[in-house]
């Protein structure tokens, strides 16, 4: 089973690794260096990568859990399974109905919301989006903080000698 709770905590670390590398360092990094489009350009690419592994990995997380541990019988293993779960929904939602929100507001905007008056009821959209976006990304970094934490660990003896 030692390679069960090396899988998840590898899926797991990446998850939130990704997250936060994304979120502190890389998009902030885009938005410096490159015009706002440019850097909307490679956000719109990275986002969607994010995304998708966050739900294969969500599934995969749950799988191995219940290989780890069976149904979950624990208060540490039902929270784990639950946050799962919501770390998962979380990438749903941004996958399939903010990220492609924003892609059609940035279509109505010509590509250039930044470019957009600040009262714009378009670019005043966006940003909602951005916040719940942000949002979302925030819920399943510290989601996976606590599930990291919660990680199945090694199963204990249930014989007394």
């Amino acid at each position: 089973m030692g390679v069960v709770r090396y899988l998840f905590r590898l899926l797991v670390g990446v998850w939130v690794g990704g997250l936060l590398c994304f979120g502190a360092i890389v998009a902030p990094a885009l938005f410096q260096v490159l015009t706002p489009e440019q850097a909307a350009h490679v956000v719109r690419r990275v986002l969607p990568a994010i995304d998708a592994y966050a739900l294969v990995a969500g599934g995969l997380l749950l799988i191995l859990a219940f290989v780890h541990d069976g149904v979950p019988r624990s208060w540490p293993q039902r929270i784990r399974a639950v946050l799962l779960i919501g770390m998962t929904a979380c990438a749903a939602l941004s996958a399939g109905w903010v990220t492609p929100e924003m892609d059609e507001l940035r279509t109505r905007a010509n590509d250039s919301i930044s470019s957009l008056p600040r009262e714009d009821p378009i670019r005043r959209e966006f940003g909602k989006l951005h916040g719940v976006s942000s949002a979302l990304a925030l819920a399943e970094l510290l989601a996976g903080l606590v599930v990291l934490a919660l990680a199945p660990g090694p199963r204990r003896s249930t014989s007394a000698g």
